[in-house]
């Protein structure tokens, strides 16, 4: 869920849906630090993100 919450997350910034980690936090009603370790999981090695889904 944390993986999918990042990326979900990281489009919203590339896609300019989002202008700042703070504005996807407002938005989701959540604490802005929460929303900036989630989207730090998309930069993981594909061999970690398999592991973690297993």
């Amino acid at each position: 869920m944390a993986l999918a919450r990042g990326h979900r997350w990281l489009a919203m910034l590339e896609s300019g849906e989002a202008k700042s980690l703070t504005e996807v936090a407002e938005r989701e009603g959540i604490d802005r630090a929460y929303v900036s370790r989630m989207a730090n999981l998309t930069t993981l090695a594909p061999d970690i993100i398999a592991a973690i889904l297993v």
